[in-house]
Parts: C-alpha cells; sequence; structure tokens
C-alpha cells in the first residue's frame, strides 16, 4: 500500500456525478467484491479484530489495532473497484482529520474554557491501493451521547457545533483549500436533482412535494444573503458524539465542509422528529440561536423542505422514520 497526498474536495456537481456512476456501476455489477483481510500490520500498530458494523449505511470496514505500548487504534477500510461516494467521502475524511488535527495543535492555546474538554481524534496513518483505502485513527473510548438524557446529549451537541466553527474560524487561507465549499446555488442543485427521484418513489405524497417547490423558490432570497463560510460536520448525530467524563469526542468526520450551519441542524432536526420532547427543545434552540438571520423563517422552511426532500430518496431506512420525515416535510411545509 502507498501513502496518499492530501486531495482537493469535490464539488456538488463532481459529486453527483460519482453517485450517478456509482448507481449505474452496480447494476452492471451488482455482486460486491469479495472480502479481504485487514493488514496484520500498519506503521507500529497490529491488527486485534475486526469490528461490526452499525447503521444502516454499512459501507466501509471496521477494526482495532493496537502497538506495543497498548494504545489502540482504529481502522476504517473502503474497498471497491470503482471510486463511488464512499471512497471519496473517506478520502476527504482523511483531509479533514489531517487539517484539523493541525489546526488544534495550532490554537490550543486559544481555545475557550467551555471547549477545553472537547476532543478530536488524531489521524495516524493513511494507505491506499487501486482498490481499497484505509485510514487509521486514535482509539477513543465513551459512551455515545444516543444512551444520555435529552439536556445530555443536546448540550453535548451543540458544544460540538461550536467546537468545529471555532476550528473553522482557524482555518488558514491554504488549509481552505481542502475544505469544500457547498454555498446557495449547490443546494438548489441538489433539490433539483432529488425532487423528481422523491416525487417517483413517494407518489402518496406527491401533493406536498408539488408545495414543496414553492416553499424552496420563496426562501432563494433569504439564501442568498446567508454566509456558507462555517465548517460544519454536516452529518452531526448523537452517535457521532462520544461522551466520557472527562471529554466529549465528535467522529466520522467524512462529509465535513464549510456551509451554512443551520443547515446541519435541520437535518438533526429531521432525524430526531419522532422524539416529541428532544424535537421541540431543539427547536426552540433553533430559534434562539438562528433567529436573527435574514428572512430566517423563508431560509429555514427552504432549507428544511430540501433535507427532507433528499432524506426521502432512501430506501434503506425503516418504514416508521420515513413516516417522520413525511410529517416533519408536512409540517415545514404547512406551517403557518
Amino acid at each position: 500500500m502507498q501513502k496518499t497526498a492530501l486531495s482537493q474536495p469535490l464539488s456538488m456537481t463532481q459529486l453527483l456525478f460519482v453517485e450517478a456512476m456509482d448507481k449505474l456501476h452496480q447494476m452492471l455489477r451488482p455482486t460486491p467484491l469479495p472480502s479481504q483481510p485487514f493488514p496484520q500490520h500498519i506503521t507500529e500498530y497490529t491488527f486485534v479484530q475486526q469490528v461490526e458494523k452499525i447503521g444502516t449505511a454499512c459501507h466501509f470496514d471496521l477494526a482495532i489495532y493496537q502497538n506495543d505500548k497498548g494504545q489502540k487504534a482504529f481502522a476504517k477500510l473502503w474497498r471497491g473497484s470503482f471510486h463511488s461516494f464512499s471512497y471519496h467521502s473517506l478520502k476527504n475524511e482523511i483531509t479533514v482529520y489531517s487539517v484539523l488535527n493541525t489546526v488544534l495543535a495550532r490554537c490550543a492555546n486559544k481555545l475557550p474554557s467551555r471547549l477545553q474538554h472537547c476532543h478530536l481524534p488524531k489521524l495516524i496513518t493513511w494507505q491506499e491501493t487501486r482498490s481499497s483505502l484505509l485510514e487509521l485513527i486514535e482509539f477513543v473510548d465513551g459512551d455515545i451521547a444516543n444512551t444520555h438524557s435529552t439536556s445530555e446529549k443536546l448540550n453535548a451537541y451543540w458544544q460540538v457545533v461550536e467546537f468545529l466553527t471555532f476550528l473553522g474560524d482557524e482555518f488558514t487561507l491554504e488549509e481552505k483549500k481542502y475544505i469544500a465549499q457547498r454555498g446557495v446555488f449547490d443546494y438548489l442543485l441538489l433539490f433539483v436533482v432529488v425532487w423528481p427521484i422523491t416525487f417517483w418513489k413517494r407518489p402518496d405524497i406527491r401533493p406536498l412535494l408539488i408545495k414543496g417547490i414553492g416553499v424552496v423558490m420563496s426562501g432563494i432570497p433569504g439564501l442568498l444573503q446567508q454566509n456558507y463560510n462555517t465548517f460544519t460536520h454536516r452529518d452531526l448525530h448523537f452517535k457521532n458524539i462520544l461522551l466520557s467524563p472527562s471529554q466529549t469526542t465528535v467522529i466520522d468526520l467524512q462529509l465535513c465542509v464549510r456551509t451554512i450551519q443551520i443547515y446541519e441542524v435541520i437535518t438533526t432536526l429531521r432525524y430526531r422528529w419522532e422524539e416529541d420532547d428532544l424535537h421541540k427543545k431543539l427547536l426552540t434552540q433553533i430559534k434562539q440561536l438562528y433567529g436573527d438571520l435574514p428572512q430566517f423563517r423563508q431560509v429555514f422552511r427552504a432549507l428544511a423542505v430540501i433535507s427532507a426532500t433528499h432524506g426521502l430518496t432512501g430506501m434503506r431506512f425503516p418504514q416508521q422514520k420515513i413516516q417522520y420525515w413525511k410529517d416533519f416535510l408536512q409540517c415545514m411545509i404547512e406551517q403557518q
């Protein structure tokens, strides 16, 4: 295996093209590549065991490594014959870890005291072949925030949001070149692409989807006035936050970009819509934190419709979860 260089981020157009080609590739070659073992050794680390994958999107193989000092490391491995969205997202995560580790080391003494306990795993190394990409990062022990109380989950969530925002604000111009940016036209392009897919897959909500077009269009003037330079996780949920008595750790950085922060928070709101107490508290906090944005109501509704329309293209989620997202979409469209 050869170590790769940091990669420049792909644009939204390029990612959509990759996703389309990946779907075509799966149709032409539906049988996945045979499973391959993890390397026995990566630098001074030795393979210990493979880890069971969890969640609805299991695109990577996972494993634990350990060195002679007893220090553990976590490995994430992509395998494939086509450089799919999963490949590019892991490539992005490697780049993001490298940049953030550098920023945190440089600016640790500037970190506000309330964020001193926030932690980011260290990137140890990465390797690539023609058909695989492997990342090795520091192993961090802790409970996922999802197992904690509503208040603890939300406190940890907002701390991580602030922590990542702080790191993003410290990027140099050179570092920004390696972090993708998503602006208003990227969100509108996304909506144009996913809307017909959802319209085809979800015939029961087609009247709602048609109304959603008007909501998004009415939000465009406000969207044009927003800041799209804030560093965001883009997949921040309570299973991507690890809590221990001494630190709060954020993981899974595959989708990180510089963009409008409220879109991520809206997506988190959609994902937890079935939790009545949590989503009401989160919605209240969103209004308090972002209510002063230009044309907040129109922007909020437009981004919520885009997020829900995008989410409803997926078929791997449980039907109950899909129904909650339909309810979320209806609420965002029909609220007065």
